[in-house]
């Protein structure tokens, strides 16, 4: 069943495929109403965004996605009603856009000597955009044949159970949090459970116990309504966001990167009722 709502939207400006044009046209060719891009560690999509749905009288929620470790496992916040004129936050998302290049030379040169022989301007060709990520190394591998899909070359070379994987250097959540309440940002806890499709996409340790450390800190919801997440993903987490008065979000979390089983654009995402909950949230911030 297609939803009306999908917040969790990657473009071009990150590891996604598809421009801020093309995924507002996808949007408006599913029947979505409302939608947030959420590229990781850059707001150069926003603008386009915006101006896109403001013509096809979407609604637009600007959003990001960030990066961060808690006790040695990566956990991703993400956050809503970004405000992308914020200086001191560009500069703070430039410093993680640089460190990706740094991990992504890394692991290309890691591939290099491990002989899969992709090059690091193919990756960047690819990338096209700020934020070069992994996905643009999967699809160099692809492309090299060294992988059949995206997904086939996390599972099998550079995810984290892969024979070339170099960790980030990342901020806490805690961190990200406040960053994002800085930027006058709602933040809500990304995919927190185990997504078949992604690999990478493991499912949080102590779940509830990570909620109750960053809740105090300014978490403010939880992603339930995720990409492939069973029924009984959603009902538990519904149970959990119920449980720790947390709005629940969602969204597919489409990149357009192809293969069998990614979520489409409108396929999964919370209620329309959602917004209403997040834009209170959001008139509390900013008082």
């Amino acid at each position: 069943m297609l939803v009306k709502v999908d917040l969790h939207l990657h473009t071009n400006f990150s590891d996604g495929t598809f421009s801020p044009e093309q995924i507002v046209h996808k949007a408006v060719e599913a029947g979505v109403t409302t939608i947030s891009i959420t590229d990781h560690d850059t707001t150069s999509g926003l603008a386009v965004g915006k101006e896109m749905c403001d013509l096809y009288g979407l609604n637009f929620i600007p959003g990001i996605e960030i990066g961060t470790k808690l006790d040695g496992e990566e956990i991703h916040i993400l956050g809503y009603y970004v405000d992308a004129t914020d200086e001191k936050f560009q500069i703070i998302l430039e410093e993680l856009r640089d460190d990706r290049l740094d991990r992504g030379e890394k692991i290309v040169a890691l591939l290099n000597r491990k002989g899969f022989h992709i090059s690091w301007e193919h990756v960047l060709k690819i990338s096209s955009g700020e934020s070069v990520g992994r996905p643009h190394i999967a699809r160099a591998l692809v492309d090299a044949g060294y992988a059949r899909d995206v997904k086939h070359a996390f599972d099998s070379i550079i995810g984290s159970d892969g024979p070339v994987f170099i960790e980030r250097r990342l901020m806490t959540p805690e961190e990200a949090i406040n960053l994002l309440i800085q930027n006058s940002a709602l933040a809500v806890l990304a995919h927190p459970l185990r997504s078949k499709f992604k690999s990478s996409r493991k499912a949080i340790n102590n779940l509830e116990n990570v909620l109750s450390r960053l809740i105090p800190h300014g978490l403010v919801g939880i992603e339930v309504h995720y990409g492939d997440y069973s029924e009984e993903q959603i009902n538990y987490l519904m149970r959990l966001a119920d449980s720790y008065d947390l709005v629940a979000t969602g969204g597919s979390d489409y990149h357009g990167i192809g293969g069998n089983g990614e979520p489409k654009i409108g396929h999964r995402g919370p209620s329309v009722s959602v917004i209403a909950d997040m834009e209170s949230l959001r008139r509390k911030l900013e008082t």
